[in-house]
């Protein structure tokens, strides 16, 4: 079986008290619209490492993740697109 390249995105869906941890979009074309802490999977790295690391990058929280959430396909010109969005929670250390 040949090996299939694929646009692969990650979320973290942090939910506390109720409330979910929404960031406003800075570019791109959902520019200023609210969404999950999101991202592209870099070339040396999991999909778990991406969603922590766009999740520190976008609210400066750690997080820890807990689950799927869901997952999107598309199929797009370039090829299939897969977007896996995880339950994430905030991680504090206590002592």
């Amino acid at each position: 079986m040949a090996p299939l390249m694929c646009d692969l995105g990650v979320a973290s869906r942090v939910m506390k008290d109720g409330k979910v941890l929404l960031v406003q979009e800075a570019y791109g074309r959902h520019k200023g619209q609210w969404g999950f802490p999101k991202g592209h999977v870099e070339a040396n790295e999991s999909p778990e490492e991406a969603a922590l690391r766009e999740l520190a990058e976008e609210t400066g929280l750690t997080g820890k993740l807990i689950g799927l959430a869901g997952v999107r396909t598309a199929l797009r010109p370039k090829g299939p697109a897969v977007f896996l969005c995880y339950r994430s929670e905030e991680h504090t250390s206590e002592l």
